[in-house]
């Protein structure tokens, strides 16, 4: 039996094929812990909006000591500032909405945007506001159509932020 030999090339592609491919199952991991730690802060958040009109400060706290220990035990440097630039531009974006909205959105709904914001980052943070708002007004519009509410009827918005990170979630 002749031996044939394996060149030293093709060892390496294989190789570095292996390590590609158990990369992206980590980022995939990540990503996937990432997302249900997030969208189950939300949904308790959403179930507690929904019913009383409020999102209780120790879920937010909880969410972001858990995102922040995921991103240090996952994370490297330059990725932990999209996420903090995310969190902030969430802030400042929401206050501004409380102050021009005159309340009508609350100060739980700037907590729990700033926490999506830092999960998700800058650019997804502003695609789920862009979603979690076009989600809010369609809803606003069937109820007013229906003679359900008037333009002064406070709707939670904890639930369509919840909807709008599972939609963008879903389509990346």
């Amino acid at each position: 039996m002749k031996r044939i030999g394996v060149p030293l090339v093709l060892c390496l592609i294989i190789w570095i094929t292996a390590v590609l491919y158990g990369l992206i199952y980590i980022k995939a991991v990540l990503d996937t812990i990432v997302f249900i730690s997030l969208v189950t802060i939300q949904l308790v958040a959403s179930i507690n909006d929904l019913y009383s009109k409020a999102i209780p400060l120790k879920l937010i706290f909880i969410g972001i000591f858990m995102g922040y220990a995921v991103f240090l035990w996952f994370s490297h440097g330059d990725a932990i500032w999209n996420h903090v630039l995310g969190g902030a531009a969430a802030f400042l974006v929401m206050a501004l909405f409380i102050m021009l909205s005159k309340g009508q959105i609350g100060g739980g709904d700037l907590w729990l945007m700033t926490l999506t914001g830092f999960f998700t980052g800058i650019n997804s943070f502003l695609s789920i506001l862009f979603i979690s708002i076009i989600l809010a007004g369609i809803y606003s519009i069937m109820l007013l159509l229906a003679k359900k509410a008037n333009r002064r009827t406070e709707i939670p918005f904890a639930p369509f932020i919840m909807i709008a990170t599972v939609i963008l979630m879903l389509n990346n």
